[in-house]
């Protein structure tokens, strides 16, 4: 995904987060909320069910 992509996530969606260490915690994650920090290559992920996530837009994968 790109930032631009990124930036157009919203409250509902759902991403699937590759881990860049070989998949070891790769995830799917229902989105609450999410913050890009403008400037920043940082994406927060703030799931549903409690998850939090920090990673790159290129890391992840809008599944729904």
């Amino acid at each position: 995904m790109t930032m631009e992509s990124a930036k157009e996530l919203q409250e509902g969606n759902e991403v699937h987060w590759t881990d860049p260490d070989e998949g070891i915690c790769s995830r799917y994650i229902t989105i609450k909320s999410i913050e890009i920090e403008e400037g920043s290559d940082i994406i927060s992920i703030y799931g549903i069910n409690g998850d939090y996530l920090q990673c790159l837009a290129n890391e992840l994968v809008l599944t729904w």
